[in-house]
Formats: structure tokens, sequence, C-alpha cells
């Protein structure tokens, strides 16, 4: 009888293909994969270009998208091979609801919504449900006037002024060449500063998408996706260039319901927030991730470049803010955030979440319980509040469900404001939606 163990088969080698479901692009992106026998115990996870060494056998294999959606497939592995799963979309699953609430970081909000420049999107949407009107839709991109027509860059890359006495005059401005396929039209705008668009309709409440560009020229940009939902009305998504920031962006919009599979994202947005100088909108979304998850001491310092190297990136600021009041350093983040005044709002909801908690809890600290030589000044005070404030009035028509900003208004300027008779006025430089989305 030998006492020779047993020999081993040779493992497989397993490879991924994934096949989004209609009218959803992947863009390289790298997507958890989930791998377990029929008996559902967990073999391993990976990402979605890993190739994986298995022992033979029967595997079933799933991967989240980060709009919820689930492919899967199932493949039985030979002994030394090399296989490729073909991962698909399941049957008749149903997208997961909305998340409500967004960032949890808004504790004392009731109390401050009473209290009640930059690039923008505007939506103006009408739910054609409940009032029956004909889904006629104008797209209109908007830039400040001072911005379009000032030579100087520093003023051509700054956001405009949270507070409204300060906005200037919006110009219309045109779209790059609109493209229209497999039910989606998608536009970009040539503009490398705050820029509005608006989806204008009948009798709608407007609500403004801020664009995700840094206000400098160079970085990755965006595009605009518009399709036609199921009750008919226009529905419009922002997609970064950056394929590993917005894959990221949309597991972050998941909330706790990806939560898990957002940390073992790590890696990846610590190099986002590494690489800040070829995208800091990315590096922004890396860092938001960050925060999420990790301990302030655990996150890097690179945070604070963030913000001093790009001094119009209003995330820039509130991220690093953030980073400083979870270590202990309340004066020097307060006096962070107050770069806002010049900086605008937030381009992330994520962001405008951390001003206005962070901002309503400084408001209300007695000087006696600040650090000695950390109190702030009865000036610092008053534009502390002043700021807040600002930032409430937006806060309080945003949708945090939404990763960037998105608030209602008729005016970029003018959250909550209703739309008058003079915005359905067609530009020419609107795009007609019905010409790309016949009834």
């Amino acid at each position: 009888m030998s006492d020779q163990p047993p020999r081993k088969e040779p493992h497989g080698h397993l490879r991924f293909s994934l096949q989004p479901p209609r009218g959803a692009q992947l863009d390289g992106s790298n997507i958890p994969v989930e791998i377990r026998k029929p008996s559902l115990a967990l073999a391993t996870r990976c990402l979605s270009s890993d190739v994986v060494e298995l022992e033979p056998g029967a595997y079933v294999v799933t991967a989240q998208l980060p709009s919820g959606q689930v492919l899967s497939g199932s493949i039985t592995l030979s002994a030394g091979t090399k296989g490729t799963v073909q991962l698909e979309p399941e049957e008749d699953a149903p997208l997961p609801p909305p998340v409500p609430g967004g960032p949890q970081l808004l504790s004392k909000w009731p109390t401050y919504l009473e209290r009640t420049g930059l690039i923008i999107f505007s939506l103006l949407t009408h739910n054609t449900t409940s009032s029956g009107i004909g889904s006629r839709g104008l797209l209109r991109c908007l830039v400040p006037a001072t911005r379009q027509t000032s030579r100087n860059p520093r003023l051509r890359g700054a956001a405009w002024r949270l507070y409204k006495t300060r906005s200037p005059k919006w110009v219309a401005s045109r779209f790059d060449s609109p493209s229209s396929r497999d039910g989606q039209l998608e536009l970009r705008v040539a503009e490398d500063q705050p820029t509005v668009v608006q989806l204008l309709r009948p009798r709608a409440a407007p609500s403004n998408i801020v664009l995700p560009i840094p206000g400098e020229s160079g970085h990755p940009g965006c595009r605009i996706i518009v399709e036609r939902g199921p009750t008919g009305a226009f529905q419009v998504d922002i997609r970064l260039d950056n394929a590993h920031a917005d894959a990221l962006l949309r597991y972050s919009q998941a909330g706790d319901r990806n939560r898990a599979l957002l940390s073992q994202r790590e890696v990846e947005a610590t190099k986002l927030l590494y690489d800040k100088m070829k995208d800091p909108v990315g590096a922004a979304i890396g860092a938001y991730a960050l925060l999420r998850f990790k301990q302030a001491r655990d996150i890097p310092e690179w945070t604070r470049n963030l913000c001093e190297w790009f001094p119009h990136f209003p995330d820039g600021a509130v991220i690093w803010a953030e980073h400083l009041a979870r270590r202990g350093e309340h004066g020097q983040a307060l006096r962070v955030l107050m770069k806002l005044e010049q900086r605008g709002l937030p381009l992330f909801s994520a962001g405008l979440s951390h001003a206005v908690d962070r901002l309503s809890a400084y408001t209300q600290v007695h000087d006696d319980a600040w650090p000695r030589d950390e109190a702030p000044t009865l000036e610092e005070r008053s534009k502390c509040e002043t700021l807040l404030a600002a930032l409430s009035r937006y806060a309080a028509c945003t949708d945090f469900s939404r990763p960037v900003t998105t608030y209602h208004g008729a005016r970029p300027f003018a959250p909550g404001e209703k739309p008058g008779p003079e915005v359905l006025v067609p530009d020419p430089t609107d795009v007609d939606l019905t010409s790309y989305f016949p009834e």
C-alpha cells in the first residue's frame, strides 16, 4: 500500500466574457465577480479582467453591475484547460429601486432646511403618467456669459458664485455633434468650464444636474445620454469618459446595498486619487469612496493636494475639509470649507452632504467648546452661516439618490424657482428631442 498522497489534478483557468443588458455600456470597466460551486459554497471573488485558477468542476458565476443588475452564467471546468464563461443578463430581472436619502451625513437636516457658479446641467422633467401632456422636449446648453467672453483663463475656469446677487447672466452654447443609436441620444459640450444643460418640457418642474467638469482644460470629460423611460418621459444620465471612475461612481450610488462591493475596489479608488493630475474629477470620486469605508488615518494625504492643486474645484475643498474633520482638526476644516465661497457648489451630492453637515455642526458649536486657538472669529462665524444658508437653498431641492448634484429650479442660481413661460422659448442652439425620439 503506497503512502504517497493522492495526486491532484491540474487546475483549470477561467476567463470572463460579459454581455451587458440592452442599452448598457461597460466601457472596459472592471466588474466584481463571484464564483460559487453548485452547492452555493463560495469558491472565490475576483474582477472581470482577472484570469482565475480553479479546481476542476462545475461553477456558477455572477457579476453585479453598478446599476444593480446581475449577469450570470455557469461552466464546467476540466483539469488543465482554459475556459471562458459567458455572463449574460438574468431574464426579467427588475432594476433595483432608487436608494433614498443618499449619503447619511445630514444628521440635523430638518433644522437647516428651515433656515433657509459652477457647471450645471438643468433637466426640466414632466410626469406624463399623471398629466397626459405630450412628450416634446428641448435640450439646451448654457454657460455663464462672463465666462464665455472672458480671455482670462482664471475667470473662465472658475465656478460661478453661490450667491444669487453675484451670479452672472447665462447664454446659450452649442452641443458637439449629437449622435443617436439603439434608442439613446449621446451629446457632449465643448466647454471646459461650468456648463448647464437644460431638458425643457411643457409645464415641467426643472431639475438641474451638475456636469462633472473640473473647470480646467486637458482632463477627461463626460457624455450626456438621453433616452425615454418606461412612461415615455425623457431620462438623462451623465457618463464619465474615465471608465474606472464612472464604474466606481455607480457603485457608490448604490449605497449600502453595494458597500461590500465598493470596499473591494479600494485599490482602484486609491489609484484614482493618486492620479489627480490626470483626472481631478476621477480623484474626487476615489476620495469620496475612501471616505465611506476607510478610517481617516488610513486615507492618503493626497486629499490635501487635490484641494490645493485645483483652486477652482469645489469638491477638492470639501474632501480635504472632511478628511481634516475626521482627524479632529475642526478649525482648519472650517477654514477649508469656506473656500466654497469662491469655488461654488460641489459637483457631487456626497460633497454637498458633507459640506452642509459640517457647516451645520460648526455654526452651533460655542466658542468655549472649540480647541484653543481654533475657535472661529465673529467674521468667520458670520461667513460660515452665510455659506450654510446658500448651500442649504440648494440642498433643500437636491435629490441625494443621484451621484452628481441634482436639484430642481428654473435657473442655475435659483434652486426651487418655478419656470416662467420665457424658459420654454426655443433657442437656435437647442436640440429638439422629438426629432430623435419620434412618438
